[in-house]
């Protein structure tokens, strides 16, 4: 029900009480293009307390104590 490439999609994580905020975006250059992953470096956190998916459309879906060096 959103957008088919998630273009504008914007994902929190929390841990360690620390909050990091990455927006998914396109573009780059001509004739490239991005790999639809995001990556949250959180340092020396040894689990993710929460990661919060904000979707284009308004939904949000949200998971609690994620592991951490995985990728999802």
């Amino acid at each position: 029900v959103s957008e088919r490439d998630a273009t504008g999609a914007v994902v929190e994580v929390l841990a360690g009480g620390e909050r990091w905020t990455v927006p998914l975006v396109r573009g780059g250059g001509y004739e490239c293009s991005n790999e639809d992953i995001i990556d949250v470096g959180i340092g020396d956190h040894s689990l993710i307390e929460n990661v919060s998916i904000h979707w284009p459309n308004g939904q949000t879906q949200a998971w609690e104590s994620v592991a951490v060096d995985q990728r999802y």
